[in-house]
């Protein structure tokens, strides 16, 4: 859905210009709740919520739409988000700002960039 958006406001815009990407992500995640609940009898049933640890790896993708190109200053709409399928796995999501800079002379094209997200995890449990 939302490449259909980015390609609707790429042909509504004539100037603008998209790129996209693929992305690969590895991430290690601590103390994330894993839903089990562990009780032991011979403490008169103290209940304690476990814990996991874990690497996720996983490929995503995203997509640049420029939308304002001022000599050699761009500014950017970026998304990207990926997924590593099954469990333990992650989902991510982030969206914003791409500011761009092309100095005079030189090939390399350095960019700032505010985004924000989603991150959601799965565990065993």
């Amino acid at each position: 859905m939302l490449l259909a958006a980015l390609v609707f406001l790429s042909l509504a815009s004539a100037h603008a210009q998209v790129s996209f990407y693929v992305t690969s992500s590895s991430t290690r995640f601590s103390n994330v709740d894993s839903g089990e609940i562990v009780t032991y009898e011979t403490t008169g049933n103290v209940a304690e919520e476990q814990y996991d640890n874990f690497w996720t790896s996983g490929i995503g993708g995203g997509a640049s739409l420029r939308c304002l190109s001022l000599g050699g200053v761009k500014l950017s709409l970026d998304f990207r988000g990926s997924t590593q399928p099954g469990t333990p796995g992650a989902d991510t999501a982030l969206g914003g700002l791409k500011l761009g800079i092309k100095p005079p002379y030189f090939k390399l094209q350095p960019y700032i960039q505010a985004s924000g997200g989603y991150l959601g995890t799965r565990t065993v449990n």
